[in-house]
């Protein structure tokens, strides 16, 4: 990545085009992150507070591996007057496995979250886990899951539909954000007796 300009870069969570990413500066590697979003689709991105992860994971990707090949190649080229000291060769390769493990991971979702990712979508449009976004925009989504669940349901507790309807993927949403924005015990026997 040689670039001038603004990109996003820092790309986590990524599930049907939906993720968590971060605007650069770049001069040539990504310098200063500008702002994160929820990417919602190619058009469309919801902002939200910088994301440290995504931030660190940008840097990790792009910029770390040249600081770590940099290191260990400009070892053997120290004064040949001085002792030679292996610690930069060994925080070389330190900041190489750094690089290795942001490139290997936090890609896309792990196996167990794609069906709940799945059924997110299915239901309100929008896949990221609660506990992947930031407060703000999780109570945002939950409230926006609450109407739908009113709608369909009528105007109830959520508690209460739980125990008394039958299950549809629109229950499993409400109670999986209700579990992750306000846990209770419903929604936690909803979510074990109805695991995807």
């Amino acid at each position: 990545m040689f670039l001038f300009g603004k990109a996003a870069v820092g790309t986590l969570y990524l599930h049907n085009n939906q993720c968590i990413k971060t605007d650069f500066i770049l001069i040539g590697f990504p310098v200063f992150p500008v702002a994160s979003y929820y990417q919602l689709s190619q058009e469309k991105g919801i902002p939200i507070p910088l994301h440290l992860k995504s931030v660190l994971y940008a840097y990790g990707r792009n910029l770390l591996p040249l600081v770590g090949l940099v290191m260990m190649l400009t070892w053997p080229l120290q004064n040949p007057l001085a002792p030679i000291s292996p610690i930069i060769p060994i925080l070389g390769l330190l900041i190489l496995a750094l690089s290795i493990f942001c490139w290997f991971t936090a890609r896309g979702p792990k196996p167990d979250e794609v069906k709940v990712r799945e059924a997110l979508e299915k239901a309100i449009g929008y896949n990221m886990l609660p506990q992947q976004l930031p407060e703000e925009l999780r109570t945002a989504i939950f409230d926006e899951l609450i109407l739908k669940v009113n709608k369909e349901f009528g105007f109830r507790p959520l508690e209460e539909i739980l125990v008394s309807e039958e299950y549809n993927t629109l229950l499993y949403c409400a109670a999986y954000y209700m579990d992750k924005v306000q846990p209770n015990s419903v929604t936690s026997e909803f979510l074990q007796k109805h695991q995807l």
